[in-house]
């Protein structure tokens, strides 16, 4: 049975293009933010480390709760700004979202199947937007996503077959119309699934921003004892049948 696709419905090319085009765009800007963030972070950790003044730290005895506190405070600081390039780098490295993700059932219980609600969470979201978004991405094409699915299977098996030329060059044509729509659709599922992994890094660069402050606050106070103060020379002489207090260099008696 072949499928039927109004080809006259579908948008363009240049339409196509275009709405392809911008999400790919959003998408390259959020990646590109998480790029400078990671650079600036690996930055920030390297004058971090070569800015703490470890050398204070050999100065503070093994039993002074001040060596442990520094100790605390640089690894917090330290810890957090690797925490803060590690969320940086998740968003670079986020798994390319198919079609099949949302409309084939093996490859969606594979993407379902994983120990964390909020990667599952994520997911639900994102399939939400898409589906909210379907008529100027699919509508015109498929009823949903796993009919867009079905039909590029279906024309797929249609170009293979031993056909005639003018059927054949039809199928090819509905293939690449239809493989546009699903372009979209999957750059569509990549920039929202970006974003919620951007928007998650925001907030947990919000909390580790404040325990590097924290940890640096603590380095600083544990690390710099105060000095000690000098205690005052008194000296106390005799001076014939008074007393002379002072210096050597300044005698007063009485």
């Amino acid at each position: 049975m072949s499928t039927v696709v109004n080809r006259s419905a579908m948008p363009n090319g240049a339409d196509q293009a275009g709405t392809t085009d911008g999400y790919a765009a959003a998408l390259e800007s959020l990646r590109s933010t998480a790029k400078w963030l990671l650079a600036a972070f690996a930055g920030a950790g390297a004058v971090l480390a070569a800015g703490l003044q470890l050398s204070r730290i050999g100065e503070l005895k093994a039993d002074d709760w001040r060596l442990w506190g520094a100790l605390l405070g640089a690894g917090m600081a330290l810890g957090a700004v690797g925490y803060m390039a590690t969320q940086a780098a998740t968003v670079l490295s986020q798994e390319w979202v198919t079609l099949s993700s949302f409309s084939d059932e093996e490859g969606h219980s594979l993407l379902q199947a994983v120990p964390t609600d909020e990667r599952n969470r994520r997911f639900r979201k994102v399939g939400e937007l898409i589906d909210d978004n379907r008529h100027e991405l699919y509508g015109h094409a498929a009823l949903d996503l796993p009919d867009l699915h079905r039909k590029l299977r279906e024309v797929d098996d249609r170009v293979h077959s031993p056909e005639g030329a003018v059927e054949q060059r039809e199928a090819l044509a509905e293939a690449a119309a239809l493989r546009a729509v699903a372009r979209e659709v999957a750059q569509c599922a990549n920039y929202f699934w970006t974003l919620e992994l951007f928007q998650q890094m925001k907030k947990r660069l919000a909390g580790a921003s404040l325990i590097a402050m924290l940890g640096l606050a603590l380095f600083a106070y544990a690390a710099n004892p105060p000095a000690a103060e000098k205690p005052l020379d008194v000296r106390i002489y005799k001076c014939g049948t008074g007393v002379h207090t002072g210096s050597e260099n300044l005698k007063y008696c009485r």
